[in-house]
């Protein structure tokens, strides 16, 4: 009897069969185990890797609940806790990219369905451990080195040594941030697992947050010491507005003050009434747009040189009228209001002054904008307790218990809010500020330094119209819809601006320096004069109340569309306006909304369509 052989594919090889088939049948076994093994090889690779996930989820999770810790930390000049946490940091972060990486990971990184992912999750360790390695570190050193009450004044005097010291650390950690950051936008989260997709989306825009401050505070280091007389004297004019009678850029410059800085040492040297400067004729040329818009007054009143929303401008123009009785150069304009104010007071203190009511954190901007012009009938009174409040607190800011660096927090949402702006005379301090919230400028789109879309940007500016204070009881919301994405990267906006009088019934009754003297505005009644820029390329399409269409001054400014009308509210009266707005082309980032800051908060909402990525 002859033995068989049975192949495990099932086919005979008694002696019936040929040999020659022989080799092919091995080629198949070895075919055949070869790739039963790179299966189980590969699934042994993929579980290693998934075992590594979870190892990297662990890393990740304890790095960020350390960051918060780390904060405060920083916030109370325990340097020695900041840095021994940062080092934990750093353990965790390095733990996460060396888990993700690896033979292992390569190989399974070559299946189609797994390399998207892959590369996320190594993109997302990579950033992360670059955060924790090179900007932390830089971003904490600095904090250390300057310290909380670093840019306190102490008699007198501040130390621009440390400040001097931490700009490379500074200007390190931003430029670290944003290659980070750009790595972040390369990943193509649509390719992704849902799960990644949302934590690669989650931590760009924490980094987007924290690149935001970088780069404010790696600006800030290059201008501050310069700005603060580190290379010789400088003098700068303080605008105080008052948003009771708004102007574009917030409101009246109701004084002006003069501060000199020289190796850190400020002094308030002089303080002015802005009635003060009237000169007869503009004290620079104005444009044919400026002339239209805000007429002669603009360069011939300091109370009226922020008409116009360009905040550089303004200080040019408060410049020159300035140097008119005083010739000495102006290195800068800074401008705050009562709002902001009051941020600063929540650090320095109250203050008691010879009359009127103790002033403090919660009444100050009330006071400023309203309570003085009831109590006080005398103009001549009022400018003397405006002078009081200015030397008394520039006093506190200087000598006062206060560390002024907790204020800062307050006072960058003020400079977002456009009630605290800065310009220098010196080009260039001035191209660091001018992308800045802080700059004041007017602008149209708001470019992506990191890669982001670009933003178009929708100006609301409100000047009065009453020549009094009533304007302290308008209310404002502001609504911007986007309508449609547009093949060419614009987008259809619907910006909708509600104006409300909260004015008493009996506002006809109120004092004069309250109701306007103006003569043509029935007391009691609030007149503004409404500016809507369309963004940079842009256009106005319509503009409409209650579905009637309104009659508008059209004007090119700055090469921007500015649609101008006035509105009159008697008390408890309201409007609602429309505009139809179609942004310039490749402005796909979500719109941005600048406005003149009232005496509250001004409420906006951006709705409607996201266009970024269609």
């Amino acid at each position: 009897m002859q033995d068989e052989t049975i192949d495990i594919f099932g086919e005979g090889s008694g002696p019936g069969d040929q040999a020659p088939r022989r080799p092919r049948h091995r080629a198949l076994k070895i075919v055949a185990f070869s790739a039963l093994g790179l299966v189980i090889v590969t699934g042994a690779l993929a579980a290693w890797v998934g075992y590594d996930l979870l190892s990297v989820r662990s890393s990740l999770t304890a790095a960020s609940d350390l960051v918060p810790e780390l904060q405060d930390e920083i916030a109370a000049g325990d340097g020695d806790a900041a840095l021994a946490t940062l080092a934990e940091v750093q353990d965790h972060a390095q733990d996460a990219e060396a888990s993700s990486h690896g033979f292992h990971w390569s190989v399974v990184s070559l299946l189609p369905v797994a390399r998207p992912n892959i590369q996320a999750v190594q993109v997302v360790t990579e950033v992360v451990e670059s955060l924790a390695v090179d900007a932390l570190p830089a971003l904490t050193e600095a904090a250390v080195l300057v310290g909380p009450d670093g840019l306190s004044p102490v008699d007198g005097q501040i130390d621009l040594a440390p400040l001097v010291a931490s700009a490379p650390q500074l200007i390190a950690a931003d430029l670290s941030l944003r290659r980070g950051l750009a790595d972040l936008r390369a990943v193509e989260t649509d390719e992704v697992l849902d799960p990644l997709a949302d934590a690669v989306t989650d931590l760009e825009s924490t980094m987007s947050d924290i690149a935001s401050t970088t780069s404010t505070a790696a600006r800030a280091v290059q201008i501050a010491p310069a700005m603060l007389g580190a290379d010789g004297p400088r003098r700068f004019l303080l605008l105080v507005q008052n948003n009771a009678e708004p102007r574009a850029t917030g409101g009246i410059p109701a004084w002006v003050i003069l501060l000199t800085a020289d190796d850190g040492v400020l002094q308030f040297a002089d303080q002015r009434s802005a009635s003060e400067f009237q000169p007869d004729a503009p004290v620079l040329p104005i444009t044919d747009a400026e002339r239209a818009l805000f007429g002669d007054d603009l360069a011939q009143k300091m109370a009226d040189v922020n008409f116009t929303p360009d905040f550089p401008r303004t200080a040019e123009l408060a410049s020159a009228l300035w140097q008119q009785q005083d010739p000495g150069e102006i290195d800068g304009v800074l401008s705050l209001d009562p709002v902001a104010l009051a941020d600063i007071m929540k650090t320095t203190g109250s203050l008691s002054l010879p009359f009127g009511p103790q002033l403090d954190a919660d009444n100050v901007a009330d006071y400023l904008m309203n309570g003085v012009y009831l109590q006080i009938a005398d103009k001549d009174q009022q400018d003397a307790l405006f002078q009081l409040v200015a030397a008394a607190m520039f006093a506190q800011i200087l000598n006062g218990p206060g560390e002024i660096s907790s204020a800062f927090p307050a006072l960058a949402d003020s400079a977002d809010e456009g009630r605290l702006m800065l310009w220098s005379a010196h080009p260039d301090e001035q191209e660091l500020l001018q992308p800045t919230a802080l700059s004041g400028a007017l602008v149209g789109d708001a470019a992506d330094s990191d890669g982001g879309a670009d933003r178009p940007i929708v100006g609301v500016y409100l000047n009065d119209g009453t020549a009094g204070k009533i304007g302290y009881y308008l209310e404002r919301s502001i609504t911007a819809d986007v309508t449609e994405c547009r093949a060419d990267g614009s987008q259809a906006l619907k910006i909708t601006l509600s104006l409300t009088s909260t004015a008493p019934a009996d506002a006809a009754t109120l004092p004069e320096h309250v109701t306007g003297v103006s003569g043509d505005v029935p007391p009691g009644d609030i007149r503004t004069n409404v500016l809507v820029y369309a963004p940079a390329g842009g256009q106005l399409e319509s503009v409409t109340a209650g579905g009637e269409p309104v009659g508008i001054q059209s004007q090119l400014h700055d090469d921007l569309f500015v649609a101008g009308l006035t509105n009159n509210l008697s008390p408890g009266e309201s409007e609602i306006y429309e505009y139809e707005i179609v942004t310039g082309p490749d402005q796909r980032g979500v719109p941005l909304l600048r406005f003149t800051p009232g005496p509250r908060d001004t409420h906006t909402q951006v709705t409607g369509a996201t266009c970024n990525g269609a």
